[in-house]
């Protein structure tokens, strides 16, 4: 019996392993077709009840592609070039980064020796702004030209929404197989599914929507205060947004800063403001009104999730590390409580799982 199950499983272990060979090309739609289907199984269930399962998956597959996917690929594109174009104007001279240190020198009324690292500072945005291959125009080139083929493009479309439309049809069906080929008691299997859950909608809800209005307050605020590229900075800042700690003031602060050096100081003191008063103070506003549960995960592990999920899988390891970390961390903590002393029988979870033992009185 024993050899029997051990041949078992290594034919599984192979057959998962090349399973996930065979998926890996395609990490990108898989996972952006499942965060898709997460968000919209609420509206697949309401159209259910008036049309069929098929139809109400075609339609939201459809207003997706219409609404969603063809806007963004829209505004990547306008970003792209909007950060080309700057990096271009710094070069020539029109974006003049040495106002900084005029600026230090008036204020302070002596020299300051600041031109080194404006220097180098102003060679880096160049070669991450323009065409270099370090730089996000370079890179961006690289991913444009693999995903701009044709044939490339059209598959990865088709998969997005092939999978899309079969998750929002059969997406109950599917967790309710993983529930059944889940070998853990049922109490464990639903704590494990709640806590996911959450994680889900902690990292979709609570910081993908919440960054991206904020990012977009971030552009309203630049614009106001006279900037350009409005695009390619609100894209930034909706990237800065998600990252904990870090949040839009790694734009808002810079550009206070370089307003304040160009003596534009009512320009200055309106962002700083707004950035303080209502880009800031927003984050906690807007997770309660959209109901964003919690991911439970400490700050730096959220943010190494995030930069680990981006370098092994890309832009879509934004959103893809950090639910691997916390998936791990869910599954971790459920298994311990099963074999924890305050484990009841068959893996029920006790009242007493989050005590820590009692020491035995002397008798």
């Amino acid at each position: 019996m024993e050899l029997t199950n051990g041949f078992a499983l290594s034919v599984l272990a192979i057959l998962g392993l090349l399973t996930a060979l065979l998926f890996l090309p395609f990490v990108t739609p898989i996972v952006g077709a499942a965060l898709v289907a997460y968000l919209l199984l609420p509206l697949q269930h309401r159209l259910t009840d008036r049309l069929s399962a098929g139809i109400s998956a075609a339609l939201l597959v459809v207003a997706t592609t219409l609404l969603f996917v063809i806007p963004v690929v829209l505004i990547l594109r306008i970003a792209i070039l909007e950060a080309i174009e700057i990096g271009t104007r710094i070069e020539e001279g029109e974006i003049d980064l040495f106002l900084i240190d005029q600026r230090v020198e008036n204020l302070l009324g002596r020299p300051v020796d600041t031109p080194g690292w404006i220097g180098r500072g102003e060679g880096f945005l160049i070669e991450f702004l323009t065409g270099e291959p370090g730089g996000i125009a370079g890179y961006v080139t690289n991913v444009v030209s693999l995903l701009g083929g044709v044939t490339e493009f059209l598959v990865g479309i088709a998969v997005f929404g092939l999978l899309l439309y079969y998750f929002l049809k059969d997406g109950d069906r599917f967790v309710a197989w993983i529930h059944s080929v889940t070998p853990l008691p049922e109490p464990l299997r639903m704590e494990l599914h709640d806590r996911v859950d959450r994680l889900l909608w902690a990292i979709i809800v609570g910081s993908v929507l919440v960054s991206v209005i904020q990012g977009v307050l971030t552009g309203i605020a630049l614009a106001i205060s006279g900037f350009s590229s409005i695009v390619f900075w609100t894209v930034i800042a909706v990237f800065f947004a998600i990252l904990p700690v870090i949040g839009a003031s790694a734009i808002w602060i810079p550009a206070t800063l370089y307003l304040l050096a160009g003596g534009q100081f009512l320009s200055a003191l309106f962002l700083g403001l707004f950035g303080l008063i209502v880009i800031s103070l927003s984050d906690n506003l807007l997770r309660g009104m959209i109901g964003a549960r919690t991911a439970q995960m400490n700050p730096g592990l959220f943010l190494l999730g995030i930069f680990g999920g981006v370098f092994l899988f890309g832009f879509i390891g934004i959103f893809l590390g950090p639910l691997v970390v916390g998936v791990t961390k869910a599954f971790t903590e459920v298994f311990a409580e099963a074999y924890s002393p305050y484990t009841g029988q068959d893996g029920e979870i006790t009242d007493n799982v989050n005590r820590p033992p009692q020491p035995r009185q002397a008798s």
